[in-house]
């Protein structure tokens, strides 16, 4: 009886309870359109990374705040989106957007880290980066709803891992695009400097020659100035007049560089008959042993490289570098 007695407010009290718990989870404490007891017990989604990882997770808020964790949509609306959006954390796919951002103005798949699956986390493609153009520094930003977003030969995350604008097909707005270009971030030009010329034999009487020289350098030609007159024997020093900067073509075919270089002498002339009449051209030099025509690569981009040309006539050191 005693036990009876004891055991019965027991119960009362616990069913009590247990009806006010009821009662307490379909009540909506903080007001936000969810039940407590829907908050409480949550829900499943799912998680696709850029890196092909599959994250399934459960999730569930706190009935007493209307936004649990403050990324700007309620609960309820976060409910809405069943399967995919985590109350409890701003950034469900964790790809740098909150999720306020990604459902009401980026556009973007909130649990889903890289919606256009270029490998880039879409975050990174609207919070954007920084990349030196020309040495200045540029901030850039992809569409996270487009693989290529300019439409180059380069994904957004080949531009972001390359450090290019993957909204312009050109970076470095040197008329060729971003994937065929030698350098997407500059505009690629090579400087040539004369060093010293030696005259070893001149094909005038005298004994005297004027020489000057014509370069094809890639996509380039290039007539230099008269040297003075020179003697057999002597060797002539190049000034800083006898450095030119070439705007060579940046596609990436086009490297190594091709060079074919031929002396003159503008002091000696040979005449040539054709069916148009006669006409005189200055004599070449042999540069290349018994030739008048060298050619050579220029490979060790982008370091500096040094030519020694030597032939019957004369010997010429010249240097390219990129400038």
């Amino acid at each position: 009886m005693k036990y009876l007695k004891v055991i019965i407010p027991t119960i009362v009290v616990a069913l009590l309870a247990f009806c006010i718990y009821i009662i307490w989870l379909a009540m909506d404490n903080d007001g936000d359109g969810l039940t407590n007891g829907a908050e409480i017990s949550g829900w499943d989604i799912v998680v696709y990374h850029a890196n092909g990882m599959v994250e399934k997770r459960h999730v569930s808020s706190d009935p007493g705040k209307v936004d649990s964790d403050g990324d700007g949509l309620t609960d309820y609306e976060e409910f809405l989106h069943v399967g995919m959006l985590d109350p409890s954390r701003k950034d469900t796919d964790g790809d740098g957007l909150d999720d306020y951002k990604e459902v009401v103005s980026s556009g973007t798949i909130p649990n889903k880290e890289d919606t256009d699956a270029d490998g880039l986390p879409d975050g990174i493609e609207v919070n954007g980066w920084s990349i030196l153009v020309e040495g200045k520094d540029i901030q850039v930003t992809s569409n996270p709803l487009l693989f290529n977003t300019d439409g180059d030969e380069l994904n957004d995350y080949e531009e972001w891992n390359l450090k290019t604008d993957p909204s312009r097909k050109d970076t470095d707005d040197d008329s060729v695009t971003d994937g065929s270009d030698k350098n997407p971030v500059h505009n690629i030009k090579l400087k040539l400097t004369l060093l010293n010329f030696t005259l070893l034999s001149s094909p005038s009487d005298s004994g005297i020659s004027i020489p000057y020289f014509y370069f094809v350098v890639s996509n380039c030609s290039l007539r230099t100035k008269k040297l003075p007159a020179m003697e057999e024997g002597t060797t002539f020093n190049f000034s800083q007049d006898f450095t030119y900067l070439l705007d060579v073509s940046d596609y990436k075919d086009y490297f190594p560089v091709k060079i074919s270089l031929t002396a003159f002498d503008n002091n000696t002339q040979e005449t040539f008959s054709t069916i148009y009449g006669t006409f005189k051209v200055d004599k070449a030099l042999c540069i290349n042993g018994s030739e008048t025509i060298w050619n050579g690569l220029y490979d060790k981009y982008p370091d500096k490289q040094t030519f020694l040309i030597s032939g019957e006539d004369g010997v010429l050191r010249f240097e390219i570098a990129i400038s």
